[in-house]
């Protein structure tokens, strides 16, 4: 009766730690679920945080030298998106997400009314920053003041952390986020460049940008626009610096200007294409046009018929028909060529246009980059100290790491302990996994 019930307790012992074990998110669960448009951008791309409480309008239009606030990313954490003015960073491995904002006005008090229970309240603004914590949302929330800009510029920052346990008490949760917040809110205090500059950009720094696809396995788009071509108001074509100032989704901005002309360009990996959808409804304003490598691209242009000139491109390229889930989408390369002051009168033009435009891009697989989370590449083995050989496993079965007893089930018939585990192969892609998702499509281990 005693070993019945001792069988019974390991049981319920197992079965609880499995339950609690499921409520943790897994990395590849957050990656395609909960962030499932979420990009990471390599270090090599995005070398630091840089942000301004400066509008692009204002840059672009002749203010000369905007306040600038540089920092690294959290260790660990990778740019995931980010414009002029907010950045976001994600910590995939402890599922934590920072947020960044540059404000020109904002008080402490502002940010510590928000919060409903003042017993959270970590920082009153008093050491230079503000704080406090949300345990029902998994959250916590801080203002560093940037008194180098202005008494009331600040930067915001907010932390989100998703792997706490369903057993977790709220106050466990706000003594954890309060260490966060604190740490952070002191880390950017101290590394934080606060500056005027001439440009707020530096045009090397982002040179072969990388952005990998969520829709066509391990495609990822390598772009590097050192410059772009600006139509003048006298018909001139100027080469001119092209900035990158925004990341979000599937998309990426750049910006390029001479005197109040300017062009933004919207480089996309998507299974829709603007340029395919309008012919049906405007073939007049839609033609393909043929580089001189020989690839084709499907044009759109917004009223080109009836204006004889548009300040609106849409341009596609087909790159596979197997993307999406299903695997059965088109998958397409897709730029948004917007000209302010500027337009084009014909479609030699817009082909000319992507001729520039097409020798700054090419592919690579996202599976042999050394800076993309999950990459497939070898490393140099490190040398390990010596240890003692594990004892072998039986022809047909296992050892129990914590016992060592021989075992062919699940579950270790001394103590209980889970088998480890073994691969699979994925039934949508046949990519062979050892976690509970795969890495490739984001499919449930059976």
């Amino acid at each position: 009766m005693k070993k019945i019930l001792a069988l019974m307790l390991v049981a319920l012992m197992l079965v609880s730690g499995l339950a609690l074990a499921e409520e943790r998110p897994y990395m590849r669960q957050i990656h395609q679920n909960t962030y499932v448009h979420t990009l990471f951008i390599t270090p090599e791309s995005y070398p630091e945080i840089r942000l301004s409480p400066a509008y692009l309008s204002s840059m672009m239009s002749g203010y000369s030298e905007p306040w600038v606030i540089r920092f690294d990313a959290p260790a660990n954490a990778q740019i995931a998106s980010f414009d002029v003015k907010e950045c976001s960073c994600i910590d995939e491995n402890q599922s934590i997400q920072y947020a960044y904002q540059a404000m020109e006005s904002s008080s402490f008090e502002s940010l510590l009314n928000n919060c409903e229970n003042d017993d959270y309240i970590i920082a009153d603004g008093s050491a230079g920053y503000a704080a406090y914590v949300d345990p029902g949302r998994k959250s916590a929330y801080g203002l560093v003041g940037l008194p180098e800009i202005s008494k009331s510029a600040k930067l915001y920052i907010s932390i989100y952390r998703d792997d706490f346990m369903s057993s977790d008490t709220d106050e466990r949760r706000a003594e954890i986020l309060a260490e966060m917040i604190v740490a952070e809110a002191q880390r950017v205090m101290n590394a934080k460049k606060v500056q005027q500059e001439a440009d707020f950009w530096a045009t090397n720094d982002y040179r072969g940008f990388k952005m990998p696809s969520l829709d066509h396995g391990s495609d990822m788009l390598v772009f590097d626009f050192p410059t772009l071509p600006v139509l003048t108001e006298s018909g001139a074509t100027v080469e001119t610096e092209a900035y990158l100032y925004a990341l979000e989704d599937n998309r990426a901005y750049l910006i390029a200007a001479a005197d109040d002309v300017s062009i933004d360009v919207t480089v996309e990996l998507s299974t829709h294409s603007s340029a395919v959808y309008n012919k049906e409804d405007e073939p007049e304003n839609c033609a393909t046009v043929t580089l001189s490598d020989g690839s084709q691209f499907d044009v759109y242009c917004y009223e080109m018929k009836e204006e004889g000139e548009t300040s609106l491109v849409y341009c596609s390229k087909l790159l596979a028909n197997d993307a999406g889930y299903g695997k059965d989408e088109p998958f397409y390369l897709q730029f948004t060529f917007d000209g302010h002051y500027m337009k084009w009168k014909s479609y030699e033009e817009i082909t000319a246009l992507l001729e520039t435009v097409m020798k700054g891009v090419s592919f690579s697989d996202v599976n042999e980059d050394p800076y993309v989370p999950g990459a497939d590449v070898e490393e140099p083995a490190a040398e390990a100290p010596a240890a003692e050989a594990p004892a072998a496993a039986p022809a047909s079965g296992w050892v129990c790491a914590s016992c060592s007893a021989e075992n062919s089930g699940n579950f270790c018939t001394n103590c209980g302990a889970k088998a480890p585990e073994t691969g699979w192969v994925c039934a949508n892609c046949n990519t062979e996994n050892e976690g509970n998702f795969c890495p490739n499509c984001g499919a449930k281990k059976p």
